[in-house]
């Protein structure tokens, strides 16, 4: 737990976030059977990802540990020495840079690093992201929001072909509405000529003020 963020610190640095509201939380995740307890950090991470609305909280928690349930195939088997994890490494970059935007906003830095179609599995790179962006929370704490960059160099329409409709809908659901940060906006770099193509595969799936945030 030494290396976990100190939530102490986290309450000294927000004066809005209260320590009774996130006790208030935990409690009633204590009293709900099918929940697991959470901790303290995570109460933090939870409550301040929702502007401090406990009830917005409740949501998001019953949210994220029904899918991390439901849904084994996104969710399945933390451990980053697993072979298809360690080939998505292999694969493409994700990189959470050292220093934040103008706007107090985390930059999450994505691009492939081997073009091979054939190497490309959408599912494992949707839980590479998973497993860097919970393990940077409970070493960082929290922020006032994430920006993701995909640099779409070398990304081919096969790569979009290869994407799962399905997974693609369970992940976005769960990155909006259950993973405890404050997704603000959505950056592509060296768009491809069909990346208006690209966008509508995601449209349905995005509220309409991120898809609204894309900038390209």
């Amino acid at each position: 737990m030494d290396k976990y963020a100190n939530f102490s610190e986290e309450y000294k640095k927000d004066d809005e976030l209260k320590r009774e509201d996130v006790e208030n939380l935990r409690n009633w995740v204590d009293k709900q059977p099918h929940l697991p307890k959470i901790s303290e950090l995570q109460g933090v991470l939870f409550l301040q990802s929702c502007y401090y609305s406990v009830e917005q909280a409740k949501r998001a928690i019953e949210i994220f540990f029904t899918m991390r349930t439901m849904f084994k195939e996104l969710f399945k088997n933390g451990d980053v020495n697993d072979p298809a994890i360690q080939t998505a490494l292999s694969v493409a970059i994700i990189y959470i840079l050292p220093r934040c935007d103008p706007n107090g906003h985390k930059i999450v830095f994505m691009r492939l690093l081997d073009t091979n179609i054939e190497k490309y599995t959408f599912v494992d790179h949707l839980r590479m992201f998973d497993m860097m962006m919970t393990l940077h929370m409970h070493l960082e704490g929290t922020n006032q929001g994430v920006n993701l960059v995909f640099d779409l160099q070398g990304v081919s329409f096969s790569h979009l072909l290869r994407l799962s409709p399905v997974f693609a809908h369970k992940y976005v659901y769960y990155l909006q509405e259950a993973l405890p940060i404050r997704l603000k906006r959505i950056y592509l770099t060296n768009s491809p000529s069909w990346i208006d193509k690209g966008l509508a595969f995601f449209k349905p799936f995005l509220k309409k003020e991120l898809y609204d945030s894309v900038t390209r």
